[in-house]
């Protein structure tokens, strides 16, 4: 089971504004890919072992499998440290898109999260989550330098 919250819905109270998205499902393979849309990368020597991932156009993610329990994701347009969850960056890098538009998925792709934000190029990723090894709870925040 999960949930969605699609982006353009009125923000709950409490949710900071830069709220794209948001889901809790039960991962099966105990992994999340944010990438941009078009993108190729098959993650060549990604062993499993480690926790990120990282290509040019998008960014593995190992999280708790469906056996252990839900994982709870959100997505934030915005850079502002205090967005994070308290616990460690599991990645702050750079991710591309052409065009600006990202999807944020599952290995099976039974739940998609379309993230756009209409500017092509370089952006900023910080993903940040409440424990390094097998994550229950994970943020993504992603924004362009001024």
């Amino acid at each position: 089971m999960s949930s969605v919250v699609p982006a353009g819905t009125d923000l709950p109270e409490g949710v900071e504004e830069g709220f794209v998205g948001s889901f809790c499902a039960f991962n099966v393979h105990g992994l999340l890919i944010f990438r941009d849309v078009q993108s190729r990368a098959v993650h060549d020597g990604h062993s499993g072992n480690d926790t990120v991932h990282a290509a040019s156009d998008s960014v593995y993610v190992a999280v708790q499998p469906s056996v252990v329990g839900p994982v709870l994701v959100d997505v934030y347009e915005d850079g502002d440290p205090d967005v994070a969850i308290e616990g460690p960056v599991l990645y702050d890098g750079d991710i591309s898109s052409a065009y600006g538009q990202f999807v944020l998925h599952d290995s099976p792709e039974d739940v998609r999260l379309a993230v756009t934000t209409d500017v092509g190029g370089v952006a900023r990723l910080r993903i940040s989550a409440d424990r390094r090894d097998s994550p229950s709870e994970v943020r993504f925040q992603i924004w362009y330098r001024p």
